[in-house]
């Protein structure tokens, strides 16, 4: 009954340990959900599950060729020789060439190829999350001025459908703040929508409540790192992916300049005659090796090079757009960082505007204007967003080039 209890007890426990796997512990700061999804997301455990058997291209390229037995039995009919001749070879195969080694080159650069692919994606989802997690407090400043400026169309409008009769302008005024609720409310459901598919994502990559992630959003972002004034050695996994194909093609190649040496096989040998009154045993060797006579792989050898020079020029001009993608974005980022510059911050604008909320309680402000200035407030608050989100796009891209996004920081 005890091992029972026991055995129970273990199962309960490796499940509970199953279910726990990926699970991510509370979050502290932005970088954490950055990390989190990391980890925990699904393309990012597609890419890994790559990288798990990495050493088998290693292991499959060393292997060596078996050894090879042959045998022979012949009865013979004729009174004047052995009843019976029976023959055993056993040949071991010599890799000429360097082919084994040509292979480990070509694993070894397979390698490369599957680890530059799995950065790509890592930094790919690194640089989705940290444009997500800005779009979210983004979305959070401007679902507050669209239910702001609804909160005081309903109002207002509240406020013209008490009165017992309205005057013609007074009509139009409402009609026209009813159209600016719409408006507004067609806005907010907008956002809703988006911030939707971004909870989506981070409910799949994190496994958390959605409530965690808000709670420590990104603050605006007051001093932006200094950029290179020249273009650095960009080393990121686009590089990275197409170095590693060159030295795949030149290992290819390689490897057909080594096929066209012949193995070797070499082994001893042994001979056995019995019967009517014969016993007679033979040692010896066995040579066996293809004659390159016909041809030398050439065929082979000519593809080989066409995929070496492919891969040459692939690599030169991916070097060209590089170092031209990452002036674009060096140019981007200057740009949107020299226009956050010189605009007031959102909470300024939102003192301005809480101020000329206070006039039209007061009477003092015309109906337009309110419309107006809610209008003037909610665009002004899309665009900072749009150019600090365009400004983190850049920096991050950036770093991809550069080689460094998985180490900078959100």
């Amino acid at each position: 009954m005890r091992k029972i209890f026991v055995g129970l007890f273990s199962v309960i426990l490796l499940q509970s340990a199953r279910a726990g796997e990926g699970a991510c512990p509370s979050f502290a700061v932005p970088q954490d959900v950055v990390d989190c999804v990391l980890k925990n997301h699904p393309d990012i455990l597609r890419v890994q599950a790559e990288v798990s058997n990495l050493d088998a291209f290693s292991t499959f390229a060393g292997q060596r060729p078996n050894p090879e037995v042959s045998g022979e039995v012949l009865s013979n009919s004729s009174p004047d020789e052995a009843a019976l001749a029976s023959e055993m070879t056993y040949l071991h195969t010599f890799e000429l060439g360097g082919k084994r080694g040509r292979r480990l080159d070509r694993a070894a650069a397979q390698q490369k190829i599957v680890l530059a692919r799995v950065q790509r994606v890592q930094e790919e989802v690194g640089m989705s999350t940290v444009l997500n997690l800005f779009r979210l407090r983004h979305i959070q400043a401007e679902l507050h001025a669209v239910e702001e400026a609804q909160h005081t169309f309903g109002t207002i409008v509240a406020q013209y459908k008490s009165r017992r009769q309205l005057s013609p302008e007074q009509q139009v005024s409402l009609n026209v703040f009813l159209l600016a609720q719409s408006d507004y409310t067609l806005r907010r459901s907008g956002l809703v929508q988006e911030q939707g598919r971004l909870k989506q994502f981070f409910d799949l990559a994190t496994g958390l409540k959605f409530n965690e992630v808000l709670k420590i959003l990104p603050s605006l972002k007051t001093t932006w790192p200094q950029l290179s004034t020249t273009v650095p050695p960009l080393v990121g996994a686009a590089f990275k992916e197409a170095q590693a194909e060159m030295a795949f093609a030149q290992a290819e190649l390689h490897i057909a300049d080594s096929v066209a040496s012949p193995d070797l096989k070499l082994g001893p040998m042994a001979g056995l005659e019995s019967g009517r009154g014969q016993n007679n045993k033979s040692l010896g060797g066995a040579l066996s090796i293809d004659l390159p006579l016909y041809q030398k792989n050439q065929g082979a050898r000519a593809l080989a090079k066409t995929d070496v020079y492919r891969a040459e020029v692939n690599l030169n001009l991916r070097e060209r757009e590089l170092a031209a993608e990452w002036g674009t974005w060096a140019t981007a980022f200057a740009d949107a960082v020299s226009s956050l510059a010189k605009m007031p911050s959102i909470e300024q604008m939102e003192k301005k505007h809480q101020g000329m909320e206070d006039l039209f309680e007061r009477g003092l402000v015309q109906s337009a204007l309110v419309i107006e200035a809610h209008r003037q407030m909610t665009d002004y608050t899309e665009s900072f967003n749009a150019q600090e989100l365009r400004a983190i796009e850049a920096l991050w891209s950036i770093y991809r080039l550069e080689g460094r996004a998985l180490q900078e920081k959100i």
